[in-house]
């Protein structure tokens, strides 16, 4: 791998990181009623949530990452336990949460870039498709979190990469 590929790979955990803030931000001000807002079956099919919200959607991306941090670090992935104590935290709970998980996930990455872990009796390379699926997979919640704040009747918020860098030559 060349290393301006290296250096962008290790970068976009930071700009995840940085757009899930933007949208950590937008989420502190919105009633926590819209937090919970049942958004129909566009969003979450998953039936570990409650109900499909922007709540339950942060809950499963939430969970992408305890169980990408968990193969990383050799832990046992114990989503039950995971999920029954989300449901237990409110909206500012939670986005701190999220926010500590995209922290950890910054600091992992460099560390566990290229190495082999077992999961599933497989055995996995942590690498930059690894990186990059999993990252790209965030993205797309994020859009579906632009478009549940529009059915809600609120705006967005500005997660564009070119927002990202401009933020650093400012």
């Amino acid at each position: 791998m060349s290393t301006e590929t290296y250096s962008l790979i290790l970068k976009m955990p930071k700009y995840n990181k940085w757009a899930n803030d933007q949208i950590r931000n937008m989420l502190e001000v919105l009633p926590e009623e819209k937090f919970d807002q049942n958004l129909g079956s566009l969003f979450v099919n998953d039936t570990n949530f409650k109900n499909p919200s922007i709540r339950s959607l942060i809950e499963h991306c939430m969970m992408g990452f305890y169980f990408t941090s968990n193969i990383m670090q050799k832990k046992e992935f114990e989503p039950e336990r995971i999920i029954k104590r989300m449901h237990t935290l409110n909206k500012t709970q939670l986005l701190k949460e999220w926010e500590q998980l995209d922290t950890k996930y910054v600091e992992l990455i460099p560390q566990h870039l290229n190495t082999e872990v077992e999961w599933n009796e497989k055995s996995i390379k942590l690498n930059d498709d690894f990186l990059f699926t999993f990252l790209n997979h965030s993205t797309h919640h994020r859009a579906q979190l632009m478009v549940a704040m529009r059915m809600i009747g609120e705006n967005g918020c500005d997660t564009d990469y070119m927002s990202f860098i401009q933020s650093f030559s400012d």
